[in-house]
């Protein structure tokens, strides 16, 4: 779905909103839609509506934890973590993941990793590729590139988008300095979408680490054909 579908869907569920028409399930079309938009404050804005008409739900505090988190509210994460895991839920594990990256955030790395190390998906979870892809990313933040590499490759395999998985790759790859394998995922995303100017920049980067200087300025020069910015002009 692009950005124009969920403002055509944004206008729909508003006018079930004026009309009250099922209005849980609304709310949280429209937490989803602004949140999917970047506008977290205003998907926050109804996501508190449908806590107030659904003070207990797990599935309404997933939502606005993984919002906070999104607006770098790691300290409002935490509390709304620790909410979900003692309702002890199907989103047991999402708040645990999200309380890892907010502590990580928070300078807390000892604890965070020793969280991540301890979450153990269930059988329904180990094939939502959405937990693995969390998780990569989490250990992504803390370093830990290799069980990154694994998460990310997990997720593929259950049908995670390709995309955004070859890039995840493609960057711990390169955060290992193993250049000539991140170029090989960063060249599998681009055959998915040629307009990403981060995806242009990181590959310039890998080039320019193995001293292909020639390659990587075409790729920085893509990468300013699609945002034209001082930082860019600087790398090249």
């Amino acid at each position: 779905i692009d950005r124009e579908d969920y403002e055509k869907a944004l206008i729909i569920f508003k006018k079930l909103y004026d009309e009250n028409f099922e209005i849980n399930e609304v709310l949280i079309k429209l937490c989803f839609i602004y949140k999917e938009l970047g506008d977290y404050k205003t998907s926050l804005k109804y996501i508190n509506e449908y806590l107030i008409l659904n003070p207990n739900s797990g599935r309404g505090l997933k939502y606005k934890n993984e919002i906070f988190v999104k607006m770098g509210c790691y300290e409002d994460s935490l509390e709304i973590s620790d909410m979900i895991i003692k309702l002890n839920d199907e989103n047991l594990n999402f708040a645990r993941l999200y309380k890892a990256k907010a502590l990580m955030e928070l300078d807390r790395h000892v604890e965070a990793l020793n969280l991540l190390e301890s979450i153990e998906f269930n059988e329904d979870e180990k094939i939502d590729p959405v937990l693995w892809e969390i998780k990569g990313n989490d250990y992504f933040y803390l370093h830990q590139y290799r069980k990154s590499i694994d998460c990310y490759f997990t997720a593929l395999d259950l049908g995670l988008d390709e995309y955004d998985s070859f890039f995840n790759i493609g960057n711990a790859y390169a955060q290992l300095e193993e250049y000539e394998n991140a170029l090989i995922y960063y060249d599998k995303a681009l055959g998915l979408n040629e307009y990403d100017k981060d995806l242009w920049y990181n590959k310039s980067m890998s080039l320019f680490n193995l001293e292909r200087y020639d390659d990587a300025l075409f790729c920085i020069n893509k990468a300013l054909d699609l945002d034209n910015n001082n930082f860019l002009l600087y790398n090249i």
